[in-house]
């Protein structure tokens, strides 16, 4: 009602709570009925940095924070949002275990319980999200195969090609037709479809055509997933580390942190692939993070050092 207490509520956290997907669902609907909400959960309507590092926060605070950026059937608050930092929490849960001096200490369950995750990386897809930070939240080779899932989204979009000065003899068009060749006329060049845009009077012209390309369907550029075990140590999860760096290809990812996260050498080979082909990360990144791996180790579980073979490979992905 107009002088009920959602007229007037200014402030709401409900942070810390397990309120699971429907309960999440339903608090994220009741922003159509708070008109003077300025804060939920800490974070300002119109932000467009969501901050919830280092609150001890679970699997069910993820969960809410999906469906808050989602938000209700008709009003969504917090679609500003572009930056999300959710390091240092329990985003996979937790588990109490014995410490130092017998003290007892919370620790991850990494991947154990994903659906916060899972439902948080859907909120990337076709979203305005450009920089995500989840550093040290409990994340393995599961968790990166849910980000990789929504990585790998794509659409295709139409893009025009124009090229300039093609002489006649590279076109292909009806004999009759060759004589008289004017702006708009139909031709084919290179196997496509194209058409004359300008006639430079010499036997060249300028074509355009369209082609379709794979577009990303996630506004990331700015990625830290440090001190995670995605690689598992030493190349332990190598086919979920390769599937997660082929889901790269198509990002304009213009800075990636993924220091200490367990890559070996064959995983070190595994995403050197992204900067050794013409990808669209390759073209975009600016700034990369790999530093605490074990890229010049063996494997092997012998000790043995291969900085002959790996460093090199690091000097030839900068070129």
């Amino acid at each position: 009602s107009p002088q009920g207490f959602g007229s007037r509520c200014k402030a709401i956290s409900v942070i810390g709570n397990s309120l699971g997907r429907a309960g999440s669902a339903a608090m994220a609907n009741l922003f159509d009925y708070l008109p003077s909400l300025e804060s939920f959960c800490g974070v300002r309507v119109g932000s467009t940095r969501l901050d919830w590092s280092s609150q001890n926060l679970g699997p069910h605070d993820v969960v809410l924070l999906a469906f808050t950026l989602k938000g209700g059937q008709f009003s969504r608050p917090f679609g500003d949002v572009r930056q999300i930092d959710l390091s240092y929490n329990y985003v996979f849960g937790a588990k109490t275990a014995t410490g130092p001096a017998a003290s007892t200490v919370r620790v991850h369950t990494v991947d154990k319980q994903r659906d916060g995750w899972a439902a948080l990386c859907l909120q990337l897809i076709d979203s305005g999200i450009e920089e995500l930070i989840a550093v040290d939240i409990g994340m393995g080779a599961a968790g990166a195969a849910e980000l990789a899932q929504v990585l790998r989204q794509k659409n295709m979009v139409r893009n025009t090609k124009i090229a300039s000065r093609v002489a006649r003899s590279n076109l292909e068009v009806r004999r009759a037709a060759m004589r008289t060749l004017k702006k708009g006329a139909a031709v084919k060049y290179r196997g496509h479809e194209a058409t004359v845009i300008y006639d430079h009077g010499d036997g060249f012209f300028d074509l355009t055509w369209e082609i379709m390309v794979p577009s990303c369907r996630n506004a990331l550029r700015v990625l830290k997933l440090g001190d995670n075990n995605i690689a598992g140590g030493r190349d332990a999860n190598l086919a979920q580390w390769s599937t997660f760096c082929d889901a790269m290809q198509a990002c304009e990812l213009q800075e990636l942190s993924l220091r200490n996260v367990g890559i070996g050498a064959r995983g070190l080979q595994a995403f050197g692939k992204l900067l050794e082909t013409e990808t669209l990360f390759r073209l975009a990144i600016r700034t990369l993070d790999l530093s605490k791996n074990s890229i010049t180790n063996s494997g092997d579980g012998t000790g043995t050092r291969g900085q002959d073979n790996n460093v090199p490979a690091l000097i030839r992905l900068a070129k």
